[in-house]
């Protein structure tokens, strides 16, 4: 959207802002009513979104696609019902009026669409870039080493392959730092960045410069500009996981609702996005002139950043372990008695590797949230404070926590 019209409709804003000033002035709780009076963008949106699920639904029916069935569509509608669910508590249970229905459909679909878009294009060029960069440093490191040794490179690929294993093991420090990077330049900066201007690029008559958006308190646009930035973010989130149930993981009903799943326990991508509103609302409501790109990412990066390292770094030593790790060659009959015992262990043995990882996961979780808890009820005091310092606003919200 641009200047006082929407994208793609051309639609000027005060053709429908007067009516999403009246449901708030009014304290409409209808959400039919609410459906009603958003933009022409929001309904093609919507539209769009209905065409694609009954493609989707089609495809499923007459078997266009052999592993795309009813079950897998199931898949994709509770992907965007996790989704969903969570707006509803963040957005219409308790903030219907901070922020209109209208915009946070153009801030979702912003998220699924532009925010992803970019993310994916990014981290492909990005992971490219420090790719080259790791296997220069990696050569570097071995020639060096075999140099040392008075050795040479293998030249065979059994033998490449084994001296690879052997490298890693021995340098896994090193790797470790690739993995560092990879964690937060590539998923945590890119994803937050783009998250951000997938915010940024959406304009409507609730957050600018209107009169709807003059007439609330300080800490309404507040709660407005938070429940924005995580509809983005929930949005974003929606979309890659899509892609990691259906193009990331292998055709498998169950690897699809375990990934769903997986993904869904943890909310980094909406609580990342809440962290970066704090910022948000401190530059553009407190007029801290201070507050640049930079302040206003860090802690998202930080937080999404360390939770991503921590999976990635897990699963860097959990395979050279595995790697490692050999077995001594017995006969055909003992391999079949063997057999059963030694997936029973690793059973037991799986679950017990992945506590550690799930519990350190919720630990970091936890602390996002009461960091942003934290300074959510401090900004919520600050903008109080400017209200009342002003002129008379009315009714006032606390922010979103």
């Amino acid at each position: 959207m641009t200047g006082n019209h929407d994208y793609v409709t051309f639609e000027p804003f005060q053709e429908y802002d007067v009516k999403l000033q009246q449901l708030r002035t009014d304290r409409v709780t209808s959400f039919w009513k609410h459906m009603c009076s958003m933009s022409k963008l929001s309904y093609k949106l919507l539209q769009l979104l209905a065409w694609s699920l009954l493609v989707l639904a089609l495809v499923a029916v007459l078997r266009v696609e052999r592993n795309f069935t009813l079950v897998n569509l199931l898949v994709v509608l509770a992907t965007f019902f996790q989704a969903f669910l969570v707006l509803y508590f963040v957005h219409w249970k308790w903030y219907r009026f901070d922020l209109s229905l209208d915009a946070v459909v153009k801030y979702f679909s912003s998220g699924f669409i532009l925010a992803t878009g970019m993310a994916v294009v990014l981290e492909m060029l990005v992971s490219t870039i420090l790719g080259l960069i790791s296997n220069v440093i990696i050569l570097i490191v071995a020639i060096t080493q075999e140099y040392a040794k008075g050795t040479s490179l293998p030249t065979t690929s059994q033998e490449a392959q084994d001296y690879a294993r052997e490298f890693q093991r021995e340098h896994l420090p090193l790797f470790c730092f690739f993995t560092f990077l990879n964690a937060f330049v590539v998923a945590a900066f890119v994803e937050e960045t783009c998250k951000y201007f997938g915010f940024w690029m959406v304009e409507t008559p609730d957050l600018n410069d209107s009169s709807l958006f003059g007439r609330v308190s300080k800490e309404s646009k507040g709660v407005g500009i938070t429940i924005a930035m995580v509809a983005t973010a929930l949005g974003f989130a929606c979309c890659e996981n899509l892609l990691y149930v259906f193009v990331y993981s292998p055709p498998s009903l169950v690897n699809e609702v375990t990934t769903l799943l997986a993904r869904s326990i943890f909310p980094i991508h909406p609580l990342a996005a809440a962290l970066q509103s704090i910022g948000v609302c401190r530059r553009d409501l407190e007029g801290d002139c201070k507050v640049g790109l930079g302040r206003i990412l860090f802690p998202a990066i930080m937080l999404h950043g360390s939770f991503d390292f921590l999976l990635m770094v897990m699963a860097l030593i959990q395979s050279v372990e595995d790697e490692g790790g050999g077995g001594n060659v017995s006969s055909d009959d003992d391999n079949i008695v063997d057999d059963d015992l030694a997936k029973q262990e690793s059973s037991h043995a799986g679950v017990q590797d992945e506590m550690p990882l799930l519990m350190a996961s919720v630990v970091i979780v936890i602390i996002g949230l009461i960091y942003y808890v934290w300074q959510a009820d401090a900004q919520r005091i600050r903008l109080h404070e400017l209200d009342q310092g002003g002129r008379p606003t009315g009714e006032t919200t606390p922010l979103l926590v």
